[in-house]
């Protein structure tokens, strides 16, 4: 009698997916970007003395590509890009805070958007359509040399007369952040760049001082963005420690 074979039973396999940890040092993060910060302003300035003191105002593109003061390259991705990744980790710390039934998730996702209303308005320049509508009103050319500085003020005033309270109920560290990083870049964006517009003479007529100002304006709104993206930082590590993300298939 023939002997029937039996298969032989196969081992099992497991397949696990694999798992890659990422740990995010808000020091390493915050030094690297203040590197870039001081690359992107002494690239911009060695830009402005060729074109004000050499006469080369092009040099294959990138005075313009790394100019600071100017739309649409490197500096303004930089800023745009920022203040995204502030908007993004809004959202994140409003998440954990829906997540651990804690308060003020209302006023966390405020602050997401405005973040992305920045980014946003940074890469597309929105803020250049309230000009021709101030222009209109009338009072704007007897305050301010750039018309948009006014509406910005207001809008300014307001969110810190809605946030003030909130403000109030965070960490010391967090509070901190947001008080120096606000006022860096309302320093810049409105301070500075109202003393700038004083040095020209007509639209289009700069000079090299005015340069300099301008530099010194979006340096501080570069600042602040990185001081506003340490303090989201230190907040989300200090407060939701356990926070992970998982990435899975559809």
């Amino acid at each position: 009698m023939t002997p029937v074979l039996q298969p032989l039973p196969l081992p099992r396999v497991e397949v696990r997916s694999p798992v890659a940890d990422a740990v995010v040092g808000p020091r390493r993060i915050v030094n690297w970007l203040f590197g870039l910060i001081v690359l992107l302003v002494a690239a911009s300035l060695a830009g402005q003395v060729a074109k004000y003191y050499f006469g080369h105002d092009h040099l294959l593109g990138l005075v313009r590509l790394f100019h600071l003061d100017a739309e649409a390259n490197v500096p303004t991705w930089f800023s745009s890009a920022g203040l995204a990744c502030c908007a993004v980790l809004a959202a994140i710390i409003t998440l954990q805070v829906r997540r651990t039934g804690g308060r003020r998730m209302l006023e966390w996702a405020g602050i997401s958007a405005i973040f992305l209303g920045l980014s946003i308005d940074e890469g597309a320049q929105i803020h250049e359509l309230a000009s021709p509508v101030m222009g209109r009103l009338g009072f704007v050319e007897r305050t301010f040399s750039a018309e948009w500085v006014a509406l910005a003020v207001i809008v300014g005033a307001v969110l810190g007369i809605a946030y003030c309270r909130f403000f109030f109920t965070l960490p010391r560290a967090t509070q901190a952040h947001f008080a120096l990083g606000a006022l860096l870049y309302v320093a810049g964006a409105a301070g500075v760049e109202t003393v700038a517009w004083t040095l020209v003479d007509s639209p289009g007529q700069t000079t090299f001082v005015y340069e300099l100002v301008a530099t010194l304006e979006e340096a501080l709104e570069m600042t602040a963005i990185v001081i506003f993206l340490r303090g989201l930082l230190l907040h989300l590590a200090a407060n939701f420690r356990d926070f992970t993300v998982r990435f899975a298939r559809d």
